[in-house]
């Protein structure tokens, strides 16, 4: 849905124009204070929204899920081939390391959400 709003939409075309070069797309008419206002709300609507549905997978409200979550997203957006520039990057390389990052063998590599980190750290039971 993003990819189909970037590419064909005049509001995806504003955007990259915004990411790519903000003096020379204020010159070519473009509101850029309005863009990026709209972009930045939109922006922590769905932070909320993963936030939500976060806590929801906890089943309780944690104030410090812990940085894996961050980290998980930086690596994709960067393997996705998102610029730290600006202007650049596909949903589709985004949505293809997403999907590398969550498949079961990298499950295996990576420490999960509640797992133990080493085994010292799980409790035993006793009867």
């Amino acid at each position: 849905m993003a990819g189909l709003v970037r590419w064909f939409t005049r509001l995806g075309r504003e955007l990259r124009a915004v990411g790519g070069d903000r003096r020379a797309t204020r010159v070519a008419g473009v509101a850029v204070e309005r863009r990026l206002a709209g972009i930045f709300t939109a922006s922590g609507t769905l932070a909320a929204l993963g936030g939500a549905l976060l806590s929801y997978s906890f089943a309780s409200a944690n104030p410090a899920p812990g940085l894996q979550p961050l980290i998980l997203a930086a690596v994709a957006a960067l393997l996705g081939g998102v610029s730290l520039a600006g202007g650049r990057g596909t949903a589709a390389g985004l949505l293809a390391v997403i999907v590398a990052i969550e498949s079961p063998g990298l499950h295996k590599l990576l420490p999960r959400r509640g797992a133990p980190s080493h085994p010292d750290s799980r409790a035993e039971v006793t009867e």
